[in-house]
């Protein structure tokens, strides 16, 4: 932290040294400082991806979700995401209501957190229009047991019909 704390008095209002200052930080367990280098990063230079990404994790991290929601979600702006990317060309769901609409929601992550992410599955599927839920191809008889009202469908390429009939989409990652 001493050499991030100097690069910050020389330069305050650099968003990258901000940005390390706060991972910093974060790694330390200061999550305070962590919290405002971030967002003191994020105001240095808006449109920051790396600095909302990490600021929304911090956030969510802490379970403040509404707040750091829309940083996670800047996720896709970051190379290293790609690997998680899918070829969906569904616009992407913004928590409206589906009337009708059906919404394809597909892992974004691994195997651990499609298993995370999936409890809230039944909620969207209660939301007023068809879910086709993508997943790991091991999982996907296990998620077809439990959301026997939901089309689930392994992952592959190129994506199922079913996934690719859907209006919306969104990555479990953002159903938060």
């Amino acid at each position: 932290r001493p050499l991030a704390a100097r690069a910050v008095e020389l330069a305050p209002r650099n968003a990258d040294a901000l940005h390390v200052a706060g991972t910093i930080a974060e790694v330390a367990g200061d999550l305070e400082t962590a919290e405002r280098d971030f967002r003191a990063a994020v105001a240095a230079r808006p449109g920051f991806a790396e600095a909302d990404f990490s600021l929304g994790w911090l956030l969510l991290s802490q379970g403040r979700f509404r707040e750091g929601q829309p940083g996670f979600d800047r996720r896709w702006q970051l190379p290293r995401f790609d690997k998680w990317r899918r070829p969906h060309r569904q616009p992407l769901w913004d928590g409206a209501p589906l009337a009708g609409r059906s919404l394809l929601v597909w892992g974004d992550h691994g195997p651990g957190d499609e298993i995370m992410y999936s409890r809230l599955v039944p909620t969207i599927a209660a939301a007023g229009g068809p879910v086709v839920f993508e997943c790991e191809p091991r999982l996907a008889p296990i998620f077809a047991r439990a959301f026997p009202t939901v089309t689930v469908v392994p992952r592959s390429d190129p994506p199922a019909a079913a996934a690719a009939a859907a209006d919306l989409q969104c990555p479990t990652g953002s159903l938060p």
